[in-house]
């Protein structure tokens, strides 16, 4: 009789389905051990962690919106977001950790730690999703795979980035209340402050300002350091060449 069975790539990767669930579980309880050392606490990596489902969002989302599956390559860039995700909220987290431990109160900390890491975050964000853009729009052979994973890895930071700047210290505030005070009375605490920290709209009104603000500071620089030397060494090429033409136009004379 005659037997049919998978070969090479193609048995590898039907020997390798359905394993995706459990490297995303890893490498979440990896970043989740390693924040727990480093912060010395058990409570406090776990408002990291609960940004990853925004990258996630962000991911899924991009790919659906271009018609691309969730095949190995989109998965990668899925494990990928979980590490950029993460680093996002930690620069809000640890900020925030360090002006608590200060003395400045929890919803004081929260709120300087996402102004002063706004302009960080902005930068390495966006630098990362330049830096990603040629796979989303590459052409000829092997296109597929880097659209399928830029897609994902550009739309899970890009989602994240402005999300986690509301977000992120929301679950700060919570849980560091929580942690501090217990559940009963960090629940009973939270009440007229937690309205203010949900209340999206002046949350996005005050993102939209800062972003603005952080795009005009950026605009006014790259005119000042970039814009301003250029057109000085443009003036001094044309002065250059105006002087080339004159001594050129006064050398027939000369001769004469």
């Amino acid at each position: 009789g005659y037997g049919i069975e998978w070969t090479g790539t193609a048995y590898q990767e039907r020997k390798s389905a359905g394993l995706a669930p459990y490297i995303f579980a890893l490498a979440i309880i990896f970043v989740f051990l390693f924040l727990a050392a480093q912060y010395e606490s058990w409570a406090m990596p776990f408002m990291v962690i609960l940004s990853v489902p925004l990258a996630m969002l962000g991911a899924l989302g991009a790919v659906w919106l271009r018609g691309l599956i969730n095949d190995v390559y989109c998965q990668i860039g899925l494990v990928m977001l979980i590490g950029l995700a993460s680093k996002n909220a930690i620069l809000i987290v640890e900020f925030a950790k360090v002006k608590r431990e200060e003395g400045m109160s929890i919803l004081d900390a929260a709120e300087l730690a996402v102004r002063i890491r706004l302009r960080p975050i902005l930068m390495t964000s966006l630098a990362f999703i330049l830096g990603v853009l040629p796979l989303a729009i590459a052409s000829g052979a092997g296109s597929a795979s880097r659209h399928s994973l830029g897609t994902a890895v550009i739309g899970g930071m890009f989602v994240s980035t402005f999300l986690s700047l509301v977000i992120v210290p929301v679950f700060y505030f919570v849980i560091e209340n929580i942690r501090e005070h217990g559940l009963a009375t960090a629940m009973a605490k939270l009440g007229p402050q937690m309205r203010w920290l949900t209340d999206m709209r002046g949350s996005l009104t005050w993102l939209y300002r800062e972003l603005s603000g952080a795009m005009t500071e950026m605009r006014d620089i790259a005119k000042n350091r970039v814009a301003k030397p250029l057109e000085n060494l443009s003036q001094e090429l044309s002065i250059a060449d105006e002087g080339e033409e004159e001594k050129s136009d006064g050398e027939p004379e000369n001769k004469k």
